[in-house]
């Protein structure tokens, strides 16, 4: 990935270089350049909320109790341009595939909002606690992937878990999913359809694990 843009009024870069799998990118910096005051806003997170009146320890060390609201000014005032506590962050992700023994180069482009302040996130879902996998061919049709999901929920409990899924190329795959529960209940999700790809980088170490 050669880059991520942070940006309200104007836009902040950030090279990110090659990486196999996964990585994790600061940002801080373009928030701070942007005018964010992320001390003064760290020095505002709620230890503790009641009601209407939250606590948290200022820069002098010392536990404070305003309203909530007089809280979210405090918090407005360290964000610069950021008053609606968000920011836009796009990037492009650049890798090689193989097709039909040529090596093209594709890109992936993508952006999401990322929230300067995420505490007390009313209605935000909650991290999975497991996640499965599963692999799916690259030239096969009408088939089936099963997998066991091992789950437990009592009456008015949630949960959520994520399902990985594996190929060994760059493919195109058009499938549904179906979840059974509580012996013959199920869910059906509309059509989905997801392009995977696998760096070459990838697929030579795949191939070698197999050997």
């Amino acid at each position: 990935m050669r880059s991520l843009r942070i940006f309200k009024n104007h836009i902040l870069e950030v090279l990110v270089g090659d990486f196999l799998e996964d990585t994790n990118v600061n940002i801080a910096s373009c928030f701070q350049a942007a005018g964010v005051d992320l001390a003064a806003l760290n020095s505002l997170t709620v230890r503790r909320q009641y009601g209407d009146e939250a606590t948290f320890v200022n820069k002098d060390g010392r536990k404070q109790t305003v309203p909530v609201g007089e809280l979210e000014q405090l918090q407005s005032a360290c964000m610069g341009e950021f008053k609606e506590n968000g920011a836009i962050v796009s990037g492009e992700l650049v890798y090689e595939a193989t097709v039909k023994e040529a090596v093209q180069e594709r890109r992936v482009k993508f952006f999401t909002v990322v929230h300067i302040v995420d505490e007390n996130r009313k209605g935000a879902a909650r991290s999975p606690t497991y996640q499965y996998a599963t692999k799916f061919d690259v030239d096969g049709n009408d088939y089936k992937r099963r997998v066991a999901i091992s789950h437990v929920l009592k009456a008015g409990e949630a949960d959520r878990f994520s399902l990985k899924i594996g190929m060994d190329k760059s493919s195109l795959h058009s499938f549904t999913v179906r979840l059974v529960y509580n012996g013959d209940h199920e869910l059906i999700s509309p059509k989905i359809e997801m392009l995977g790809f696998v760096p070459r980088s990838g697929a030579r170490l795949k191939r070698r694990v197999r050997k």
